[in-house]
């Protein structure tokens, strides 16, 4: 899960960026107070996809180095999407 504390918090590039279990664990739980009161089932967290989003690296961009995180390549080339778009040999910022 991309929290809105790593975006905040995480703006050097080719640093790992640090999650912050607190500020998951509050999201989750304003999120699925906010669903329970709309009569929508509540969301469980998926430790995989947490790691993919703010730790687990590769190197799978080609001129993009290793990443740490999906969230951490969003910062380096300054995009937000689920898609991931093509790497290129230069960085967008």
């Amino acid at each position: 899960m991309l929290g809105a504390a790593l975006f905040a918090g995480s703006h050097l590039q080719g640093q790992p960026a640090d999650a912050d279990a607190t500020a998951d664990s509050d999201l989750f739980s304003l999120t699925n107070q906010d669903r329970a009161s709309n009569g929508v089932a509540s969301l469980a967290e998926n430790g995989t996809l947490a790691s993919i989003g703010e730790a687990a690296p590769y190197s799978g961009c080609a001129g993009a180095g290793t990443i740490y995180g999906r969230a951490q390549d969003m910062i380096n080339r300054d995009y937000f999407a689920h898609a991931i778009p093509p790497a290129t040999s230069t960085s967008s910022r």
